[in-house]
Protein backbone atom coordinates (compact mmCIF):
# COMPACT_ATOMS: atom_id res chain seq x y z
CA UNK A 1 0.00 0.00 0.00
CA UNK A 2 2.45 2.42 -1.22
CA UNK A 3 0.28 5.74 -1.56
CA UNK A 4 -3.14 5.58 -1.52
CA UNK A 5 -4.44 5.38 2.67
CA UNK A 6 -2.67 6.70 5.79
CA UNK A 7 -2.56 2.68 7.82
CA UNK A 8 -3.67 4.72 10.58
CA UNK A 9 -6.75 5.70 9.31
CA UNK A 10 -7.95 3.30 7.44
CA UNK A 11 -7.87 0.09 9.45
CA UNK A 12 -9.64 -2.75 7.64
CA UNK A 13 -6.88 -4.71 6.26
CA UNK A 14 -9.57 -6.31 3.70
CA UNK A 15 -9.68 -3.46 2.01
CA UNK A 16 -5.68 -2.87 2.24
CA UNK A 17 -4.95 -6.56 0.97
CA UNK A 18 -7.60 -5.59 -1.92
CA UNK A 19 -5.68 -2.22 -2.98
CA UNK A 20 -2.61 -4.06 -2.72
CA UNK A 21 -3.35 -6.95 -5.10
CA UNK A 22 -4.84 -4.36 -7.45
CA UNK A 23 -1.59 -2.39 -7.89
CA UNK A 24 0.13 -5.98 -7.76
CA UNK A 25 -2.13 -7.05 -10.96
CA UNK A 26 -2.16 -3.61 -12.81
CA UNK A 27 1.92 -3.50 -12.15
CA UNK A 28 2.99 -6.52 -14.05
CA UNK A 29 0.09 -7.08 -15.92
CA UNK A 30 -1.75 -10.38 -14.26
CA UNK A 31 -5.28 -11.62 -13.12
CA UNK A 32 -5.93 -11.04 -9.54
CA UNK A 33 -7.66 -14.58 -9.64
CA UNK A 34 -6.64 -17.37 -11.46
CA UNK A 35 -8.87 -17.08 -14.79
CA UNK A 36 -9.77 -14.89 -17.72
CA UNK A 37 -11.60 -11.63 -17.09
CA UNK A 38 -15.07 -13.77 -16.88
CA UNK A 39 -13.94 -15.97 -14.53
CA UNK A 40 -12.98 -12.64 -12.04
CA UNK A 41 -15.01 -12.57 -8.87
CA UNK A 42 -18.27 -10.12 -9.58
CA UNK A 43 -17.30 -8.53 -5.97
CA UNK A 44 -13.42 -8.43 -7.10
CA UNK A 45 -14.70 -6.51 -10.03
CA UNK A 46 -17.20 -4.30 -8.71
CA UNK A 47 -13.59 -3.33 -6.31
CA UNK A 48 -11.35 -2.97 -8.67
CA UNK A 49 -13.35 -0.35 -10.87
CA UNK A 50 -13.45 1.62 -7.19
CA UNK A 51 -10.17 1.13 -6.79
CA UNK A 52 -9.62 2.61 -10.24
CA UNK A 53 -11.32 5.34 -10.14
CA UNK A 54 -10.39 6.17 -6.28
CA UNK A 55 -6.76 5.88 -7.57
CA UNK A 56 -7.03 8.12 -11.10
CA UNK A 57 -8.94 11.19 -8.80
CA UNK A 58 -6.02 10.81 -6.65
CA UNK A 59 -3.66 11.71 -9.47
CA UNK A 60 -5.84 14.17 -10.95
CA UNK A 61 -6.04 16.58 -7.47
CA UNK A 62 -2.38 15.76 -7.70
CA UNK A 63 -2.10 17.40 -11.44
CA UNK A 64 -3.90 19.85 -10.86
CA UNK A 65 -2.25 20.95 -7.00
CA UNK A 66 1.02 20.96 -9.04
CA UNK A 67 -0.60 22.75 -11.68
CA UNK A 68 -2.14 25.74 -8.99
CA UNK A 69 1.03 25.83 -7.35
CA UNK A 70 3.11 26.48 -10.88
CA UNK A 71 1.10 29.57 -11.77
Amino acid sequence: MPFFCCRNIVHDRKLQKDIERYIYSEQFGISPYPGSYGEQPAKWVDRAFIIKSALAKKQKDQIDATRKDNN
